[in-house]
């Protein structure tokens, strides 16, 4: 997708210009790029931490908010401690 988006012309022949939104989280090829920037500003962060990274002859704007981070970690562990908990049952069934 982001070549198709590249190869688009606006009719005065100039590139388009894009954002895309995606969380860095989810793409394994961002782990190495971002890993400085985590542990050199987000790690104790206490508001919104934003910086640019180039990457694939792109400008990779990067955002991390601490507050959105704590409450998705609380709901990723809770998530694990009810499956968890299922889990037990049903070995205990067995």
């Amino acid at each position: 997708n982001l070549e198709a988006l590249k190869a688009v012309r606006l009719t005065s022949g100039k590139p388009l210009e894009f954002i895309v939104a995606v969380p860095g989280r989810r793409y394994n090829e961002f782990i190495d790029l971002l890993a400085p920037f985590h542990e050199q500003q987000c790690v104790t962060a206490t508001q919104e931490v934003i910086s640019e990274q180039a990457w694939n002859d792109l400008r990779l704007v990067v955002a991390h908010d601490p507050v959105t981070a704590a409450t998705k970690t609380r709901q990723r562990n809770e998530r694990i401690d009810a499956l968890t908990r299922q889990a037990d049952q049903w070995t205990g069934k067995l």
